[in-house]
């Protein structure tokens, strides 16, 4: 294993698509599966941004999202992310799924009736 944070990200950003043979990750190009988020880096929250890796890490990052791509479909509008997705009949649809698997599983385990 590798201990140190960042061997561990040079690692991870040397070899695209080779850190697991049947999960390709890293590469961006058409058709591929990418995860991407898209930060407006002037943001205030992440304030001061001395090193932007630590500062993604452990900043609450979310009024700074400007995009993200999840399996290499962009959500959201850009530019106004969080709104348009919080607004959406997606998020809603999911948000009543959650609430109510946890209102059944609260019921299971005797904290709600």
């Amino acid at each position: 294993g590798i201990d140190d944070p960042a061997a561990l990200l040079a690692t991870v950003w040397s070899t695209p698509g080779s850190i697991h043979p049947a999960h390709p990750a890293g590469r961006i190009r058409p058709g591929a599966l990418a995860n991407l988020l898209v930060v407006r880096g002037d943001d205030a929250c992440l304030w001061p941004n001395q090193d932007p890796l630590r500062t993604l890490a452990y900043a609450d990052t979310a009024h700074a999202i400007e995009w993200m791509m999840v399996g290499g479909k962009w959500l959201g509008e850009r530019g106004n992310f969080r709104q348009s997705l919080l607004g959406s009949q997606r998020y809603r649809d999911h948000r009543l799924e959650a609430d109510r698997r946890l209102a059944d599983l609260l019921r299971r385990v005797g904290l709600r009736r």
